[in-house]
């Protein structure tokens, strides 16, 4: 048996596995970043859409729009989403 053959194999299934593994990690992080980025900017029309109205469709836009920030946004991002409120409260 041609051992020089086997190893070959070998080196390419494990090849082609290590890459699909990589490629899917890479793709799942790039759908993830997407989705992230996208329901940020919704949340940034909303909040663009609620300035200097009052009415109640209004508050649940904004609402929506803060619940967003906190879900998807960064640390700094959630911070001033809740100093918003603060302010809009008082």
């Amino acid at each position: 048996m041609n051992w020089e053959v086997i190893i070959s194999a070998v080196v390419i299934v494990v090849g082609w596995f290590i890459g699909h593994r990589l490629s899917s990690k890479r793709d799942r992080s790039n759908k993830r970043r997407d989705l992230r980025v996208s329901y940020l900017i919704e949340a940034w029309r909303n909040l663009e859409n609620c300035t200097n109205r009052n009415d109640l469709d209004t508050a649940s836009i904004l609402e929506k729009a803060i619940a967003d920030i906190n879900l998807f946004g960064s640390d700094r991002q959630i911070e001033l989403a809740q100093q918003l409120v603060i302010k809009i409260k008082n």
